[in-house]
């Protein structure tokens, strides 16, 4: 579905547990995307590389923000619009 989002013009919600590293940048075709406002990325503010077990619990909770955010009136566009 992501891909298909991508590729459709669409915008994506990338929800993480672990943070991103603090050299982070979006490759491929996620790369361009968070400057059109179409890719927002969220995660906890430390990152740590050690593995994380996901329980189904918290990956549905990260779903439940996803879904919250991705339905808003403004959606993507509140990012942009703080500027």
């Amino acid at each position: 579905m992501r891909k298909m989002a991508v590729e459709s013009g669409g915008s994506i919600v990338r929800i993480t547990d672990n943070g991103f590293p603090e050299r982070f940048s979006p490759s491929g075709r996620e790369f361009e995307m968070p400057g059109s406002g179409r890719l927002l990325l969220l995660g906890e503010l430390n990152y740590d590389s050690r593995k994380q077990n996901m329980s189904y619990r918290w990956a549905a909770r990260l779903n439940r923000l996803a879904e919250m955010l991705a339905s808003h009136p403004e959606g993507m566009t509140m990012r942009l619009a703080s500027r």
